[in-house]
């Protein structure tokens, strides 16, 4: 199976245009001097899991691998996968402060929900040429610091746990 390198300034648009028109099977052609090559998207899932330890990522489908993930802003990520060895772009909607929290005031202990989207927008090693896009649910559990009975949620939190699931399409 041949794949398409689409660069990476052209990315972000096709992205956008196949969100916009709601194209979930996506088949895109490039125009060569010997024939046209598709870019086949499939159906993707992975998981993210943050703790105060670190974070694990298990991706299968078009980009698949287990890693590591780094958010370098709150809609960056960067997914470093091993076997096959590679990084993975991930922009997403903003999780930074999900909404409404729920806190239990006897145990400090705080749950939110959130949603968003996401999109792969290329990487390095074997996923250098990473695309796709989808949708995500995530849950957020932490556990505050109490101080004389009452919750400090505006201190670093004690216990963090934070668990992504994502299911859309890609290619690499």
């Amino acid at each position: 199976m041949t794949h398409t390198r689409i660069p990476r300034f052209l990315r972000r648009s096709l992205v956008a245009a196949a969100m916009l028109a709601g194209l979930g099977g996506l088949i895109l052609g490039t125009t060569g001097a010997a024939s046209a090559s598709p870019l086949h998207l499939r159906p993707e899932f992975f998981t993210v899991q943050i703790t105060n330890f670190g974070s694990h990522v298990n991706a299968v489908g078009g980009v698949r691998g287990v890693g590591t993930d780094t958010s370098v802003t709150p809609t960056f990520d960067v997914f470093s996968l091993h076997h096959p060895t590679g990084t993975v772009d991930v922009r997403h909607t903003a999780v930074n402060e999900p909404k409404p929290w729920q806190i239990n005031p006897y145990t400090c202990d705080g749950f939110a929900f959130t949603y968003g989207s996401w999109q792969f927008v290329g990487g390095t090693g074997a996923d250098w040429g990473a695309f796709g896009f989808g949708h995500f649910d995530a849950t957020v559990f932490e556990q505050f610091p109490m101080h004389h009975g009452h919750c400090e949620t505006f201190k670093e939190p004690l216990r963090l746990d934070v668990s992504v699931t994502a299911f859309g399409q890609a290619v690499r």
